[in-house]
């Protein structure tokens, strides 16, 4: 079940890259990686991370601290709750676009990020 809950948020996402979504499907080394986690936060986690790394990361870069396209953004998770971080994924803030996810899915990187930066 875990494994059909990725698939179907990966195709979610609406990334441009194809040849993405098909391996994650028919990978199965990630498979049973999903299949390991103890429970839905495992694959919270998972989504967040890949949902991170197709929206965030280029400008934020992997571990939050900034590039020279988009500012650190690691002090904002201490600063700001959920709901004002999942509003500037969703609708952009100052220089920053919005992104192309759903507020389930921006909700998934906002906890992705808390639990790992």
């Amino acid at each position: 079940m875990n494994r059909s809950l990725l698939v179907l948020a990966l195709l979610a996402v609406g990334c441009g890259d194809k040849d993405a979504d098909d391996s994650a499907a028919t990978d199965d080394s990630s498979a049973t990686t999903d299949d390991s986690a103890a429970d839905d936060t495992g694959t919270l986690e998972m989504d967040g991370a890949v949902l991170y790394a197709d929206h965030c990361e280029t400008c934020h870069g992997p571990s939050g601290g900034g590039t020279a396209s988009g500012p650190n953004i690691r002090p904002e998770l201490g600063r700001h709750d959920d709901a004002f971080i999942v509003d500037v994924i969703l609708n952009g803030h100052g220089d920053m676009e919005p992104v192309d996810v759903t507020a389930e899915q921006a909700q998934a990187i906002v906890d992705w990020m808390r639990a790992n930066f």
